[in-house]
């Protein structure tokens, strides 16, 4: 639902949990609200699982995360 809050925890080894809370907003509000900044050029990048981490802990592992991912990159450019 837009605006929902997500509370996100990463779990590293050797490490205390690292949580944060975070909004859903949908893709069509973050190109508006950019668009409105001035920003262009608008890119969105999906999740990538390296080699590295396929190698390690199998593709099972991160099919989830990859078919349903919760964070992607973006990138935009202001003239």
């Amino acid at each position: 639902m837009e605006g929902s809050i997500r509370r996100v925890t990463y779990f590293l080894p050797n490490k205390k949990p690292l949580s944060f809370t975070t909004y859903f907003w949908k893709k069509e509000t973050y190109i508006d609200a950019l668009k409105k900044a001035g920003f262009k050029k608008i890119q969105w990048h999906p999740m990538v699982v390296s080699q590295k981490g396929i190698d390690l802990l199998g593709k099972e592992f991160w099919k989830e995360l990859i078919e349903h991912p919760f964070i992607c990159g973006l990138t935009a450019i202001k003239s």
